[in-house]
């Protein structure tokens, strides 16, 4: 991705980025990868963070918007295209200058209790062991919480009093590190073959050594083992060369955004999180607050003589009669609603009820009823025109063929 971006850069705005980063400038690159087999929604737009999630706002509008505030003079910034994370953190913008004039790497993380830290934790996210605020000296993409656990106790009996952080996945880069990055894959690039998670580098650079890599990695697993062992040799050499021109201190650090208490992080990337994400927007608490503030929204309530709207959101959207409770209704029109805790996004409805349900992009002339639980979604088929699907919010971790495939009429 970084280097289909350096490309474009070229060719479409002779812009060098290796020169530009050295230059003083700051750059973001947006990830946004991925065949959205995690969001059933993404099937009506292309791309996941190409869904519009208020009028004027794509879930990429604001990644771009969120990350402006992380801007680092000198590196590239990555980030990922389906969230968005309000730093905590009141001495961020100091952090950052001090840490990425003395690093060509920089990670970013939540701080987290090592008491609430559990194994259902470590399964959902990737985890970095820090000390004094910033040195990486763990770190953790494999979902392996007795690996964690290990690596923490073993650190702890040598006198360290390290920390843990909650991995958000994206990091900036120097264009020292992109232009090695480069070379260490030259082959696979010219070819366009390959592929690895960029966490495996950071994995691999704090690694004890290859064989710790390769067992904390592969799981006994002869294929895992074998891409673990190319993995950590292409990005050995990219450090032994970091660490030969700078010294090993220059290598990476990590860069908190917060606490569990002060960071707020808003998921998009699964059915599950996008809707509790959006039905946050209702909520009463100070991380609701705050994603509304950042959207430009306000809750509504209001009666009109066929309407009654309490603690909604309605924007960009006509309702003429009904009920509309703890609702999020966003670019639809809709002549009758009684529906409570529901999302409807981008729908031209006629008679609409039910409770804790979905509708996305659907077009119904009739009566529909929501389902709880459940996101009902229409695509429109070139040839085969209308087509309706529903999937349990949830199911998305099963086979995509079990929901991708069951159309309702």
């Amino acid at each position: 991705a970084i280097k289909n971006l350096s490309d474009e850069l070229k060719k479409k705005h002779t812009i060098d980025l290796s020169n530009a980063l050295r230059e003083g400038k700051s750059g973001l690159m947006i990830h946004t990868a991925g065949d959205s087999t995690r969001m059933v929604l993404a099937r009506c737009e292309n791309n996941k963070p190409l869904i519009e999630i208020i009028p004027g706002m794509s879930i990429m509008d604001g990644a771009i918007k969120e990350n402006q505030g992380m801007a680092v003079p000198g590196k590239l910034l990555v980030g990922w295209g389906d969230q968005l994370i309000f730093p905590g953190a009141s001495d961020l913008k100091e952090n950052l200058t001090k840490l990425s004039q003395g690093h060509h790497v920089l990670l970013f993380g939540i701080d987290y209790p090592e008491e609430q830290f559990s194994e259902s934790d470590a399964k959902s996210f990737g985890w970095q062991i820090i000390l004094d605020g910033y040195k990486l000296l763990g770190f953790d993409d494999t979902r392996d919480y007795r690996l964690i656990k290990e690596r923490i106790a073993k650190l702890k009996a040598q006198g360290h009093q390290v920390t843990i952080r909650w991995n958000m996945g994206g990091f900036a880069l120097s264009p020292e590190v992109i232009e090695l990055l480069f070379a260490a894959f030259k082959e696979e690039l010219d070819k366009r073959e390959g592929s690895f998670n960029s966490d495996e580098i950071w994995q691999a650079w704090v690694a004890e050594d290859e064989e710790t890599f390769v067992k904390e990695m592969a799981k006994g697993d002869e294929k895992k083992a074998k891409a673990a062992r190319y993995t950590y040799n292409k990005a050995k050499s990219v450090k032994d060369a970091l660490i030969g021109r700078y010294g090993p201190e220059s290598l990476i650090a990590s860069v908190t955004l917060g606490t569990k208490e002060t960071a707020l992080q808003f998921d998009f990337g699964t059915n599950v999180s996008y809707t509790e994400t959006l039905m946050g927007l209702v909520g009463y608490d100070n991380k609701s607050e705050a994603l509304r503030e950042f959207m430009g929204l306000g809750k509504v309530d209001a009666k009109e003589s066929n309407l009654t709207i309490a603690n909604s959101i309605k924007e960009n959207s006509a309702i003429a009669q009904g009920t509309i409770t703890d609702s999020v209704v966003v670019n639809s029109h809709i002549n009758s609603a009684k529906i409570e805790k529901c999302l409807i996004q981008h729908s031209f409805l006629n008679k609409v009820s039910g409770k804790a349900g979905v509708l996305f992009n659907v077009v119904d002339h009739g009566d529909i009823a929501i389902e709880e639980g459940m996101i009902i979604f229409d695509a429109f088929h070139p040839e085969k025109g209308q087509l309706r699907f529903r999937i349990k919010i949830g199911e998305e971790k099963a086979d995509k063929k079990l929901w991708w495939q069951a159309i309702i009429h």
